[in-house]
């Protein structure tokens, strides 16, 4: 008997780390989804981001295809063809995302909506 409480306990709390887990969403993530202008030192980009966790970046380099995800609360993270890169959101509202990137201190990232 001991032993099925103990295994109920932990099936009990699993469950419950993972539904929790599973509904604390990040206060960003909803805001990011849309359409957004980039300005780079290489020109604009057009970042799509989908509710699905897809997305794409199209600019001068031509358009490619991204995974998104926002962990951490804030760290907005994007992976192209396997390798992740991103940026901390500093603040988000409907029409402008901003952000740093900790890899280049003092270099603030602005989306703007685009739709």
């Amino acid at each position: 008997m001991e032993r099925f409480m103990r295994s109920a306990a932990v099936i009990t709390l699993a469950s419950f780390l993972a539904l929790g887990v599973a509904g604390c969403g990040s206060k960003y993530t909803e805001k990011v989804v849309g359409t957004w202008e980039w300005n780079i030192g290489a020109g604009t980009v057009l970042v799509t981001i989908n509710k699905d966790g897809t997305g794409s970046l199209k600019g001068p380099m031509g358009e490619k295809n991204i995974k998104w995800r926002i962990q951490r609360g804030n760290n907005f993270v994007f992976n192209e063809g396997g390798k992740d890169s991103g940026f901390l959101i500093d603040s988000a509202d409907e029409n402008t995302i901003r952000g740093t990137d900790p890899q280049s201190p003092g270099q603030s990232i602005v989306w703007t909506r685009k739709k």
